[in-house]
């Protein structure tokens, strides 16, 4: 585009939740990093490249496991970001994370490589086909990890008998 090359890496940073880390380095975006400069954590290094490709603005961008090893809070911020993208491209998103693709317009669910299923999020749940197993099982993971974290809380054991409940429900389908 037309702007200026320092507003682009600026929008593209924050479209990638990278831009508060990214101002906070020695020289902020001249900062050099890597094996000549300094080391960042895996989640930065993630951030960065995908405001390397934001900036590249591809008509055709290929995100394969874009949120993997960011916390909630990082996948989130990049998950409304990409929403704002320009809606003339096209964002494959490779996924094993349910959340991260939840709000796209379509959605392969592959099965040993084949495609088994082709919709969005809300019309694969109403199938209850592979989709529908896959975002249940996920959700038994969460509910477990809440009964875990809640036990020894007898103030909560009403909630750990309703998730105790609702995680039998789930196996038994």
């Amino acid at each position: 585009g037309s702007r200026d090359p320092l507003e682009q890496v600026i929008a593209a940073s924050k479209l990638a939740d990278a831009h508060d880390f990214i101002s906070a380095l020695p020289q902020g975006c001249n900062t050099v990093i890597g094996e000549m400069g300094i080391k960042l954590p895996g989640s930065q290094r993630r951030r960065i490249s995908i405001t390397r490709g934001i900036l590249n603005d591809p008509r055709i961008v290929i995100f394969d496991e874009i949120t993997a090893g960011l916390d909630k809070n990082h996948e989130k911020a990049i998950q409304q970001n990409m929403e704002s993208l320009p809606k003339d491209r096209t964002a494959i998103v490779i996924a094993h994370q349910l959340s991260a693709i939840q709000n796209a317009d379509l959605i392969v669910v592959l099965d040993k490589g084949r495609a088994v299923e082709q919709e969005n999020h809300r019309a694969l749940l109403a199938s209850r086909g592979l989709s529908y197993d896959l975002v249940s099982q996920e959700a038994l993971k969460y509910l477990e990890a809440i009964v875990l974290l809640a036990s020894g809380h007898p103030e909560l054991e009403c909630i750990i008998d309703s998730a105790k409940r609702t995680i039998q429900k789930l196996r038994d389908q």
